[in-house]
């Protein structure tokens, strides 16, 4: 899964090597098969104005929302919380 609709704009802390870093996770899910996946982004005045039922999809370090009419940039990792069911 690399997008579908956003259903969640959290802000998330991570700690690495004993610092703390900020992101932007957006919780997305395929409309047609129910898998849901998350990615996250850099936490920018146009990240939060992400919003449920956004259009998501990403490829590289891009990620494309709002019909592709904004770019936010992807940090490093995106994870899916269960095996596909389909």
């Amino acid at each position: 899964m690399v997008g579908g609709k956003v259903i969640q704009n959290a802000l998330v802390t991570f700690t690495d090597d004993g610092k703390a870093y900020t992101r932007r996770q957006l919780w997305c899910v395929d409309p047609k098969y129910g898998d849901e996946c998350a990615v996250f982004v850099e936490d920018t005045a146009e990240a939060r104005s992400v919003e449920p039922g956004d259009t998501c999809w990403w490829q590289g370090n891009r990620v494309f929302v709002k019909n592709d009419t904004l770019t936010l940039r992807k940090i490093g990792f995106s994870h899916e919380p269960a095996p596909r069911r389909h």
